[in-house]
């Protein structure tokens, strides 16, 4: 069970890291956003809200 729990907590900073570059790239560059790779993001359950 602490397996899994260690696990989702690896890939939850993982997509917050993605985040965290993506809007890092739009702030600092309005052509950036052509560049960054979206994958994995839809699937966050904020996007419903």
């Amino acid at each position: 069970f602490q397996i899994k729990i260690l696990e989702y907590l690896a890939d939850v900073k993982l997509k917050l890291d993605r985040l965290e570059t993506k809007v890092y790239l739009l702030r600092s560059s309005t052509e950036a956003h052509a560049a960054i790779d979206d994958s994995g993001f839809e699937n966050f359950p904020f996007n419903d809200w």
